[in-house]
């Protein structure tokens, strides 16, 4: 569906024609009013984040959105790992971050994996996996990085925006908060369209209207509600995306120009059978150097992955994935992923969770010594979650009639998700940011400078 992000051309239509800007939104008319940006961005993962610096980098003021109020903190519900390939690579790299993504990284070309079984030799010497001659096939090798340490320090740059004395707008990070509601304010121009109307008389474009409200997680915040006004919306949320939920909803009373995926489609989405969909997964932390057996005092190798199998004795097969990392400092986490019946998920309080890890895992250190009461515990609660049908939004675009300069846009798990296994989300995501970068140069699409006025930018 990446494709799908060229109706955002339809941007450059009217006033924001080829080699003119897009409308910069209004100024504040007072205290009580909205508050007005050029691009509201909703969602702080990598998809949001990279949004956020491709469109600074062209201009705009920027305002990102998130319910969480640290969007790269550690969360052990989210701890599974990024594989970053070429093409993920490429939209970093134009961001000047690829240097800190290698830096925090483990190449798929180091990747080891290692098998710790109930046997009298426990963990047998990591094997590097078959791959493809990277250099003949002109691929660049994969990165895995954790979810957390990919989001922190995408964050960071987007942080440091504020530091920068010269160049484009710093971005706005408006995180604890989520979106409540996407309208079409017309006020000045409910006449319809261009940055002038006909008769000759200045007309301003219509803009969106943007509420947030303090999520759960924000609650420690004071301050109420926030109104935005922004030409542009990126709904980069995810998977459930409240975005696309508020789109469709627009979509019957908003007339959308013509053209494939600019909201036509009514926002639907379209699932996909797949054999791995439904299958569910819970994430255990572990500490740093985490001892592999009870048989053995080898400690775990951040580089290294291990397959860790239940024994013979187990009521049914369960095995515990640790993927690579760059350093284990901050402990490690290991996958569990199985059926929607296992019995796995029979166990709900810290007493059962213990015992089943000690009859599954007899030759594993998975017990309260050594994990930490408080994480079995955490572990124990969890709902964990499930692997989704691969899925897709008829539409990657809404685009108002009559409303020149103003869009919608969706990328990321908002447009297409997969489910893991297919090792897709993260890099097709950035690609969508790509893709929309590309097209917005393709076309001269520019955004005005802090003061109001073009900035110049050569096609």
């Amino acid at each position: 569906m990446t494709f799908a992000l060229l109706t955002v051309c339809a941007l450059t239509s009217s006033s924001a024609s080829r080699g003119s800007p897009v409308a910069r939104a209004r100024p504040a008319m007072g205290a009580a009013g909205p508050r007005h940006v050029d691009v509201v961005v909703v969602g702080a993962g990598p998809t949001g984040l990279a949004a956020a610096l491709e469109l600074r980098a062209r201009g705009a003021r920027v305002a990102i959105v998130d319910k969480a109020p640290s969007p790269g903190a550690f969360d052990a519900e989210r701890a599974f790992l990024y594989n970053v390939d070429g093409r993920g690579q490429a939209v970093l790299d134009s961001l000047g971050l690829l240097p800190a993504l290698l830096a925090a990284s483990v190449s798929q070309e180091e990747f080891r994996i290692s098998i710790v079984t109930d046997s009298a030799e426990p963990v047998s010497a990591p094997v590097a996996l078959p791959t493809v001659d990277m250099e003949q096939r002109r691929r660049t090798p994969a990165q895995w990085i954790p979810r957390a340490t990919l989001v922190e320090l995408m964050d960071a740059a987007v942080a440091a925006t504020v530091e920068q004395r010269s160049g484009p707008p710093a971005v706005e990070r408006i995180y604890g908060y989520e979106l409540q509601s996407i309208t079409l304010a017309r006020k000045e121009a409910a006449g319809g369209g261009g940055a002038s109307g006909g008769d000759g008389g200045a007309r301003e474009p219509p803009l969106w209207s943007v509420r947030l409200r303090r999520s759960s997680a924000g609650e420690e915040r004071t301050d109420g509600a926030l109104d935005l006004e922004a030409a542009l919306v990126v709904g980069a949320d995810g998977l459930g995306s409240a975005v696309r939920a508020q789109l469709a909803a627009l979509t019957a009373g908003v007339r959308a120009r013509g053209g494939a995926g600019t909201g036509r489609g009514g926002f639907r989405v379209v699932r996909r059978r797949c054999a791995s969909a439904g299958l569910r997964y819970k994430v255990l932390a572990l500490p740093p150097a985490f001892r592999l057996s009870r048989r053995s005092s080898q400690l775990a190798q951040p580089s290294v992955a291990y397959s860790i199998r239940s024994a013979h004795s187990a009521r049914r097969p369960v095995r515990a994935g640790l993927l690579p990392l760059r350093t284990d400092e901050a402990g490690r986490t290991a996958n569990f992923i199985t059926a929607h019946d296992h019995p796995l998920w029979e166990q709900r309080t810290p007493e059962q969770i213990d015992a089943y890890l000690r009859d599954t895992f007899p030759h594993v250190p998975l017990d309260a010594a050594h994990i930490g009461a408080a994480e079995l515990a955490r572990f124990a609660r969890s709902a964990g979650g499930h692997f989704p049908q691969p899925q897709h939004c008829t539409d990657a675009a809404l685009v108002p009639t009559g409303a020149a300069g103003c869009a919608a846009v969706l990328a990321g798990d908002a447009l297409h998700a997969f489910p893991p296994d297919l090792g897709q989300g993260v890099n097709a995501g950035l690609q969508d940011v790509g893709a929309l970068a590309a097209q917005l140069d393709a076309h001269a699409v520019r955004f005005g400078a802090a003061d109001g006025r073009a900035q110049p930018r050569p096609p």
